[in-house]
């Protein structure tokens, strides 16, 4: 068990002619179910720069993380944020993230992580966006 989870993430997605720019810290507070599965509860605190808009948010959320009995190399896990329109600042009314992830331990600290994330941001303008949406492939270093 790990009763707390420090995460931060600094994101840079380039599309066709867009740049932008997301930082995200997420504190969570686990409890085993059971030796296999972890609940956790926190928030994350976000702030990006979608379309040439500036946006922050507190978006309280949940993680599930399940690690197989017969595969000890492999951790699945599922989260999800909701930021509604009092929870979000600058220029935004409202944010939702959600990710689902495999990751398969190659190393002692190292992971190949394997997931879907979509993060769904609203602005004031009533523009909706997608900052994120899609498959990734990825290595994760966890200390």
């Amino acid at each position: 068990m790990r009763p707390f989870k420090l995460n931060l993430n600094p994101w840079l997605n380039r599309g066709s002619r867009l740049k932008i720019n997301s930082n995200r810290a997420v504190f969570i507070a686990f409890t085993d179910i059971t030796r296999q599965l972890e609940l956790g509860a926190g928030f994350s605190i976000i702030a990006a720069d979608p379309l040439a808009s500036y946006l922050s948010a507190l978006a309280p959320g949940v993680e599930l993380v399940y690690r197989p009995a017969n595969m000890p190399r492999l951790i699945l896990f599922a989260n999800g944020y909701y930021a509604p329109h009092a929870l979000t600042f600058s220029q935004g009314e409202s944010i939702a993230m959600y990710s689902v992830n495999a990751d398969y331990r190659l190393f002692t600290y190292s992971y190949v992580r394997l997931g879907y994330r979509r993060i769904k941001m609203v602005l004031e303008n009533g523009l909706v966006t997608d900052f994120t949406r899609g498959v990734y492939l990825g290595l994760v270093w966890k200390f």
